[in-house]
C-alpha cells in the first residue's frame, strides 16, 4: 500500500487505548506489519512514549529490520526522531537479540561472566557430540551406577537429533537438569498407573472380546519392561542435559535457549528494569514458546502495556515449541484484522473454502473494500498432479519459461516446497531451461564445502589445539579419518594430551593404517610450519603455502576442469584474502578469521527477498512466511507419513520413548490407551494444515500447485481436498493431470565436461586465478567496455590538505614532486619528528589492539601489548619509558572505560559540490559510545594545540555522520602527554565553513595552484627552504 488509509479495524488498533492490552488476530495480506508500526508511532505522537523506551519484538532478523525500517520512515516523516536519535531504537529485534541486549547490559545480576559468549547451532551440536560420546563411553559420573549399557545405544547419530530436541524443550519450558528427576519421574510414574488402571478396567469389562482381553492383558505384562526403559532413558537425559550445561558454563557459553531464561530471571528479580520499557508491541505473538510468553510477562506490567499482533492459522512452528494457547490466553481485547489487500479474490475463494475444510472455526479472509485486489477475469489457481518428481519440475520449469517469455520477470516467481532438500530436481529443470534461480537456505558462499575447509585449515594455523576445525581436516577428502577412527583419536585426550593436535603428535597412531598416520602426521607438521611463518608472511602467501601443503588444487584437478565452480570458489576465497589484507594491512590472521567468522553470520546471498530481481527464488514455505510473490509454485503437495524420533518430550506426557531397542513398541506411546503417537500425529496434520495455508496466501497474481507420485486412501491428502473444490469453483480452479514428461519440449541437460588424464595436477594458483577470471566476474561483474574511462576522482587525506593549507609549496615539494623528507632524532628529554612519529604509532597501535580485544570482552593488559609492539617497531628504550608513562595517563582516564564502537576506523567520504568530485580518505582512532550518542576520539601524543587540531574534527565529524547516517556525534581530542580531553563543539556555519574550505583546497590542488606558505614566519624551519625561491 503506497498511500496507507486505514479500515475501520485498522484505525481502531491503531489508535487503541495504551492502558489496556491489546491482542489483534491479523489474517494473511492484512497489513498487521504497518498497522504495527503506526501504532508505535501513535504512542510516541499521542502519548509522548520515548521511542526509544518501546520495544518492538519479532521473530527474525529479516523482519526486525523490515520492522525498522518502517518504523524509523513514519517517525521521521512525523518529525518525531532525527537520523541520530534512530539509530538508539536498540529494543526492535528478536526475543534473542532482545535478550541478549539485557544481559550484555546487567550479566552480574543473573551471575553471569560479562565477557559471555553465544554458541551458535553448529557449535552446540559439536558440544553436545562431544557428551554423547563420553556417555557412550562411560565417561560420565553416573554412568556405571545407572546401567545406561541396558539402553543399547552404540552410536551418537543415533541420539544425537533426538537429545538436542529435549534439551531445547526443557530450556524452552525453564526445566533445568536438576528438575528432570524432580519434576518428569513422578509424572512418567503417574502416567504408567493410569495407564494400568485403564488396561485393568478394560480387561474386567464383562463386555470386552476376547481377542480384546488377550491384547491387553500382553500390554499390561509388557509394562514392567516399558516402565524401567523410559526411567533409564529419563536418568540418561538427565546426566546428558547436566554435563551438557556444565561444559557450556566451563566455556562461559550460552545457547539462545538460555539467553531466554536469564533473561527472564534478571527482568523477574530486578522489577526496577521494567521502567525502561513503557510499551511494547510484539509480531507473530502465534509463534511464541513458553519461556518467551514468561519473558514478556516480566518485561510488561502483566501485560497491561503490551500490544500483541498473530494469527492462529499461520502457527507453523509447533515443532519448536510454539504455543497456540499462548495467543488464546493473552488477556487483551480482540480486533480482528480481516481485510486481505494483497491476493486477488479468487486466490482468497481457494484459501477460505480451504480454512472451512481443515480449520472450522477460523474467519474467513475478505478483499479490502478499498484498496483490495477484486477478481480477476479467468481462473488465478491451477491444480496440476504428475505421475514423479521429475515429471512435476519439468512441468514447472516449462511454465516458468513461458511467463518470462510473456514478460514477467524471473524475480517475481517464487517455488516454495515443504524442505529445502526438496529442490533438487527443480533446480536441475531450471538450469536444464536457461532460467536463473536462487535457491534461499541453500549454501552461501561460506557454507561451501571447500570454503569451510580452507576456513578451518586457516583457524587451526590460529589455534592448533583447536579441535572443532581439527576434526573437520582429519574429515575431509585429503585425510579421509573415519568416524570410528576419529572418536579412536579422541579417546586419547586424557592427562597432559588435551587437544587432537596433541593426540597425533604424542598419541599412539599405531592402531591406524600407516597411510591415513602419515597424513595426520603431515597435517600437524603443515600447521606448526604455517603457525611460525604467520607473522612474516602475507595473507595470501599462508593461503597458497596452506592450498599447496595439503594439495588441495591437485585433489580439485581431480573432480572437476580448472574453470570449474570449485576452483571459482578457491579464487573467490584468495580474492576476499588479498582484498581484506590491501584495506587492513595492520591486521594478521586473527583479524582476519574474525571477520570471515562475521561474513559467514552476515552471508546474503541466499536470503529471501534480497532484490533478485533477475532470479527465480526456490525456498520452503517456512521462509517465505511474511512474504509475497506475484506468481507462487506451491510444488511438492504430496502427503508425507507421520515419523517423530525414537525419544522426545511433550509437556502432557514428559520425556517419552517409542520404541525398546528389540523393536517393541511402547505400550504408552502405541496402541491401545498408548496416546502419545496419536496426540502427535493429530498435532503434525493440523500444523500441516496450517502450513499449506501459509503457501495459499503467499501469491498476489497467479498460484500453480502440484503434486505427484501414487496416493494411498489411508493417508489425508491436502492436494485431494484442494482438486475436490475444482468442480464447483471452476471460476478459481483449473485441475489437471499430467501423466508423462514425454510431450513436454526438450530441453538440453548441461553437456559433460570431458577432463584429460592428469591435467592441470599442479597448477599454480595464480593460473587457477587466471584460468577462473570468467568465473569470478559472474561473482563480481566487470562493466562492459564502454566509452573511454574518467579521470580518476582526486583522493586527499587530511595530513596532506592540512599540509597544503599551511603551505601549498612545501605540499607539492613533498607530494607532487616526491622530495624526501628528514626525521630529526634527538632525544635529550625531547622528541623531535621522527622519535615524535615511533611514539604515535607505539601509542596508537597498542590502544588499537587493546581496545579491540576489550570489545570482544577478553582480558587485556594494555602495557604488555605496548611491550611486545616496542621490539616490532624498533623503539628505543626512552620510546618505551615515554610510551608507558603516556598509555598510564589514558588507562587513567575515564575515556578509556567506555564502550567501544570503532577503533582505527578508516572512511572514504566523497563530496560532490559545484560539479566537482573529490575523496577525501582518513581514519580515527576511536568512536565510543557517549551516552545516547557516539564521540569521536583523535588521540595526540605531541603538545597539546586544541586550534590546531579542531579542523581535523570537524572533518571527521561530518565524514563519519554522512558515511554512518547519524547526527550529533561528539568530537575531542585526548592529549596523552598530560591525559588531558579537550572537548569541541561545532555550529553549523562552522561546518559549512570547513566544508567549503576544503572544496576550494581540493579544487587548487588539483588546479596545481602550488603558491607561497599562508604561515611565512615558519618558512626559516622548513626542510624545503633551499629549493623555494
Amino acid at each position: 500500500m503506497d498511500v496507507f488509509t486505514p479500515n475501520p479495524s485498522q484505525q481502531k488498533a491503531i489508535e487503541f487505548p495504551m492502558e489496556r492490552p491489546l491482542k489483534i488476530i491479523a489474517g494473511a495480506g492484512t497489513g498487521k506489519t504497518e498497522v504495527l508500526a503506526r501504532r508505535f508511532v501513535y504512542l510516541v505522537k499521542h502519548y509522548k512514549l520515548r521511542p526509544h523506551h518501546i520495544v518492538a519484538l519479532t521473530f527474525t532478523k529479516k523482519a526486525a529490520a523490515e520492522m525498522r525500517r518502517r518504523i524509523v520512515a513514519l517517525l521521521g516523516a512525523e518529525g518525531l526522531v532525527d537520523r541520530n536519535e534512530a539509530a538508539l531504537l536498540t529494543w526492535i529485534g528478536n526475543f534473542h537479540s532482545i535478550s541478549l541486549i539485557l544481559l550484555k547490559q546487567h550479566p552480574l545480576l543473573v551471575g553471569l561472566d560479562p565477557s559471555f559468549e553465544i554458541v551458535d547451532e553448529v557449535e552446540q551440536i559439536a558440544l553436545l557430540r562431544n557428551v554423547l560420546n563420553d556417555f557412550l563411553n562411560n565417561r560420565l559420573s553416573e554412568s556405571n551406577e545407572n546401567r545406561f549399557e541396558d539402553l543399547l545405544i552404540d552410536s551418537p547419530d543415533n541420539l544425537q537429533q533426538d537429545i538436542l530436541a529435549i534439551i531445547n524443550r526443557l530450556k524452552s519450558n525453564f526445566i533445568h537438569p536438576q528438575d528432570v528427576k524432580k519434576q518428569l519421574l513422578p509424572l512418567l510414574k503417574r502416567e504408567y498407573r493410569n495407564l494400568i488402571s485403564e488396561l485393568n478396567a478394560t480387561i474386567d469389562d464383562s463386555n470386552t472380546h476376547a481377542s480384546t482381553k488377550k491384547a491387553f492383558e500382553k500390554r499390561l505384562a509388557a509394562i514392567p519392561l516399558d516402565e524401567a526403559y523410559e526411567q533409564l532413558f529419563l536418568n540418561a537425559v538427565y546426566v546428558i542435559y547436566r554435563s551438557y550445561r556444565e561444559r557450556l558454563a566451563d566455556k562461559n557459553l550460552l545457547d539462545y535457549n538460555d539467553l531466554i531464561f536469564y533473561a527472564h530471571t534478571l527482568m523477574n528479580n530486578n522489577p526496577d528494569l521494567r521502567k525502561n520499557f513503557e510499551y511494547i508491541l510484539v509480531d507473530e505473538f502465534q509463534d511464541t514458546d513458553s519461556g518467551q510468553y514468561r519473558l514478556l510477562e516480566t518485561m510488561s506490567r502483566r501485560f497491561q502495556n503490551v500490544t500483541v499482533v498473530g494469527d492462529p492459522k499461520q502457527l507453523i512452528y509447533e515443532w519448536r515449541e510454539a504455543k497456540l494457547e499462548n495467543m488464546n490466553k493473552f488477556p487483551g481485547e480482540t480486533v480482528p484484522l480481516e481485510e486481505n489487500y494483497r491476493s486477488f479474490g479468487q486466490v482468497l475463494d481457494v484459501a477460505n473454502r480451504f480454512i472451512r475444510n481443515t480449520m472450522p472455526g477460523e474467519p474467513p479472509l475478505r478483499t479490502a473494500s478499498q484498496g483490495g485486489r477484486g477478481n480477476a477475469g479467468e481462473a488465478r489457481v491451477n491444480l496440476v498432479y504428475t505421475k514423479d518428481r521429475e515429471t512435476e519440475a519439468v512441468f514447472v520449469a516449462r511454465q516458468i519459461k513461458g511467463l518470462i517469455e510473456r514478460g514477467r520477470c524471473p524475480g517475481e516467481i517464487a517455488v516454495l516446497m515443504r524442505t529445502i532438500h526438496s529442490s533438487r530436481a527443480v533446480e536441475e529443470a531450471l538450469s536444464a531451461s536457461g532460467i536463473p534461480y536462487v535457491t534461499v537456505g541453500g549454501c552461501g558462499f561460506y557454507d561451501l564445502q571447500d570454503i569451510k575447509d580452507i576456513s578451518a585449515l586457516l583457524r587451526l594455523v590460529g589455534n592448533p589445539f583447536d579441535d572443532q576445525p581439527m576434526v573437520r581436516m582429519l574429515q575431509t577428502e585429503m585425510i579421509g579419518l573415519s568416524d570410528a577412527s576419529l572418536y579412536h583419536i579422541c579417546r586419547q585426550r586424557e592427562g597432559e594430551i588435551t587437544s587432537i593436535y596433541d593426540a597425533i603428535k604424542q598419541g599412539d597412531l599405531s592402531g591406524f593404517r600407516p597411510a591415513s598416520a602419515d597424513r595426520m602426521r603431515q597435517l600437524v607438521r603443515l600447521v606448526e610450519e604455517l603457525a611460525a611463518l604467520r607473522w612474516s608472511i602475507s595473507l595470501a602467501e599462508l593461503f597458497s603455502r596452506a592450498l599447496k601443503g595439503i594439495n588441495y588444487l591437485k585433489y580439485l584437478s581431480s573432480r572437476e576442469r580448472p574453470r570449474g565452480p570449485r576452483f571459482m570458489n578457491v579464487a573467490q576465497f584468495y580474492k576476499i584474502a588479498s582484498q581484506y589484507e590491501e584495506r587492513h594491512p595492520r591486521d594478521g590472521l586473527d583479524e582476519f578469521l574474525l571477520y570471515l567468522e562475521t561474513a559467514a553470520s552476515c552471508d546474503l546471498k541466499a536470503q529471501p527477498g534480497n532484490a533478485a530481481a533477475e532470479k527465480v527464488q526456490l525456498m520452503t514455505i517456512h521462509q517465505a512466511k511474511g512474504l509475497e510473490f506475484p506468481i507462487v509454485f506451491l510444488v511438492g503437495v504430496t502427503p508425507t507419513g507421520f515419523r517423530g524420533g525414537n525419544f522426545g518430550y511433550d509437556e502432557d506426557f514428559g520425556i517419552y520413548v517409542k520404541r525398546r531397542p528389540d523393536g517393541t513398541f511402547i505400550v504408552r506411546y502405541e496402541g491401545g490407551y498408548g496416546r502419545i503417537e496419536r496426540q502427535l500425529r493429530e498435532r503434525r496434520y493440523l500444523e500441516e494444515n496450517r502450513i499449506i495455508y501459509v503457501a495459499l496466501t503467499r501469491t498476489r497474481d497467479l498460484l500453480y500447485i502440484t503434486a505427484y507420485g501414487p496416493r494411498k486412501e489411508e493417508e489425508k491428502d491436502f492436494f485431494s481436498t484442494l482438486q475436490a473444490f475444482a468442480s464447483n469453483m471452476k471460476h478459481c480452479i483449473t485441475a489437471s493431470v499430467l501423466e508423462d514428461a514425454a510431450d513436454e519440449e526438450d530441453t538440453a541437460a548441461p553437456a559433460e565436461v570431458s577432463h584429460a588424464a592428469g591435467a592441470n595436477i599442479d597448477l599454480p594458483l595464480e593460473q587457477v586465478l587466471d584460468a577462473t577470471a570468467t568465473a569470478v566476474e559472474r561473482i563480481v561483474p566487470v562493466s562492459p567496455a564502454a566509452a573511454p574511462a574518467a579521470p580518476p576522482v582526486p583522493e586527499f587525506s587530511y595530513s596532506k590538505l592540512a599540509l597544503f593549507r599551511r603551505c601549498p609549496r612545501h605540499y607539492a615539494f613533498r607530494y607532487v614532486y616526491g622530495f624526501a623528507t628528514t626525521d630529526e632524532f634527538d632525544f635529550d628529554g625531547n622528541f623531535g619528528d621522527g622519535a615524535g612519529r615511533l611514539l604515535g604509532d607505539l601509542l596508537h597501535q597498542t590502544l588499537m589492539y587493546y581496545h579491540r580485544g576489550m570489545k570482544r570482552k577478553q582480558k587485556m593488559n594494555a602495557h604488555k601489548i605496548l611491550d611486545d609492539l616496542g621490539p616490532a617497531l624498533d623503539c628505543p628504550r626512552q620510546v618505551l619509558n615515554r610510551g608507558h608513562e603516556f598509555l598510564q595517563k589514558y588507562l587513567d582516564s575515564h575515556l578509556s572505560k567506555k564502550e567501544t564502537v570503532f577503533e582505527e576506523k578508516e572512511f572514504n567520504w566523497k563530496i560532490v559540490a559545484e560539479g566537482f568530485t573529490f575523496i577525501v580518505k582518513g581514519t580515527v582512532d576511536h568512536v565510543q559510545r557517549e551516552g545516547d550518542s557516539l564521540k569521536i576520539i583523535d588521540y595526540k601524543s605531541g603538545l597539546k594545540k586544541p586550534d590546531d587540531h579542531r579542523l581535523q574534527l570537524a572533518l571527521y565529524k561530518m565524514a563519519l555522520e554522512e558515511i554512518l547516517g547519524v547526527t550529533g556525534m561528539l568530537t575531542s581530542n585526548f592529549y596523552l602527554s598530560s591525559g588531558e580531553e579537550v572537548t569541541h563543539h561545532f555550529s553549523h556555519d562552522e561546518l559549512a565553513d570547513v566544508r567549503s574550505r576544503l572544496l576550494v583546497d581540493a579544487r587548487e590542488i588539483v588546479m596545481a595552484n602550488y603558491s607561497r606558505s599562508n604561515e611565512p614566519e615558519k618558512c626559516g624551519i622548513c626542510e624545503f627552504k633551499s629549493l623555494c625561491r
